[in-house]
């Protein structure tokens, strides 16, 4: 019996060492990247180890308890969550150990986040920041206030700002945090951005006054150019969202419609027919859920999937009003009133998770297997099982 609790303690001792043994050589690679490719993957690798290196301790798991943090929304960063607050930012592993606390100072903070990066920045402030999984990459600062930023897939960060010789203009930054392509709009303000992931196009949504009526314009530019390569008007239409597909379309999305841009630079409209504009989300790979009300009624609502190449994938009708919206690159889900939905990519009901207090508030997101609540006072997790055979 002794020498079997030896031979089982050497095992445990050998197991115990793969992990290790990984990291060092990972560790290897990052060395041999660094040399090579520079400090971009890097980080991207780094962020990989380190996330791998919390994974193997032990996480207090879920529900996370967020009492007092003021969390405002969460977000998805690689296989990691984020919990965005004004004092700034959190990032916890798939078992909620903490991978990254990042300390700041905004008044009103948003996050754009693309391929395991994220830009933070503070609306109608200044300042704004490139983080990734496990560390701050770089700080930023705006001569005018900043309207909205994104990031790119390729590193690069788009930040929209008040002008003072036009009504706004737009900044890109290189992965380097240099000054990459400027363009400035003189009489309308920069409401959404996208940069394509080759990081050589970038989509701009504007909105002004034409009539007294809303009036909306979608520029797209070759970065490196000042002349764009095309636009499109939509009058009476209030465009909301816009993003660049996997399939390297632009998907234009507004009050009344959405509108699919080939690579061509052809347009292509689906007209709401009546109905409003709920809630969206969308995914990294293009992918897109639109919540519609038929005719702004609240309490039948539908769910609109898109797959990455701009068609629908399918449609789900709900009594009851829908309060928030999921997406990922697989999967979309609902908030109905105490319960939450998952389908799977075609449509089929991957799951309902049923929550112990009414929806008001709660927010949602979705990953291919699991569901996360951000309630007050902490964040739940639920997992994705098939309900049908």
């Amino acid at each position: 019996m002794e020498k079997k609790r030896t031979k089982q303690n050497r095992a445990g001792r050998r197991s115990a060492a793969k992990p290790l043994f990984c990291v060092l050589v990972v560790f290897a690679a990052i060395f041999v990247i660094e040399r090579t490719v520079g400090n971009v993957a890097l980080s991207n690798v780094s962020d990989a180890v380190l996330s791998f290196v919390s994974s193997v301790g032990d996480g207090s798991s879920y529900p996370y308890s967020a009492a007092g943090q003021n969390v405002k929304e969460i977000k998805r960063i690689g296989h990691e969550l984020m919990l965005v607050k004004n004092e700034g930012i959190t990032i916890l592993d798939f078992s909620s150990s903490v991978l990254l606390n990042l300390g700041l100072k905004y008044s009103d903070a948003a996050v754009s986040v693309k391929n395991g990066r994220a830009v933070v920045f503070d609306r109608n402030a200044n300042k704004f920041c490139v983080t990734g999984k496990t560390k701050s990459l770089y700080p930023g600062e705006t001569k005018g206030a900043i309207l909205t930023a994104v990031m790119g897939k390729n590193g690069y960060v788009a930040v929209a700002t008040l002008s003072e010789d036009a009504a706004s203009e737009l900044t890109v930054y290189d992965r380097g945090m240099k000054e990459y392509f400027k363009w400035k709009c003189v009489s309308d303000y920069i409401a959404d951005m996208s940069i394509s992931d080759n990081g050589k196009n970038i989509a701009v949504i504007v909105l002004g006054v034409r009539d007294a009526e809303i009036f909306s314009k979608l520029w797209v530019f070759e970065m490196g150019s000042g002349e764009p390569l095309a636009s499109f008007e939509y009058g009476g239409t209030t465009l909301v969202d816009v993003e660049y597909t996997g399939k390297k379309q632009i998907v234009v999305l507004g009050d009344n419609l959405r509108s699919v841009i080939s690579p061509d630079m052809t347009r292509k409209d689906e007209s709401f027919s009546g109905d409003t504009l709920g809630c969206f989300a969308s995914a990294e790979n293009g992918r897109q859920a639109v919540v519609l009300l038929p005719y702004g009624k609240e309490n039948t609502p539908k769910l609109c999937v898109y797959a990455k190449d701009g068609t629908k994938s399918f449609e789900e009708s709900f009594f009851g009003r829908i309060t928030d919206v999921a997406c990922s690159s697989s999967h979309a889900a609902v908030l109905v009133e105490d319960k939450i939905y998952s389908f799977d990519s075609v449509g089929r009901l991957a799951g309902i998770a049923e929550l112990d207090e009414k929806a008001s508030g709660i927010e949602i997101l979705a990953t291919a297997g699991a569901v996360y609540a951000l309630f007050d006072d902490r964040i739940e997790k639920y997992a994705t099982a098939a309900q049908n055979s």
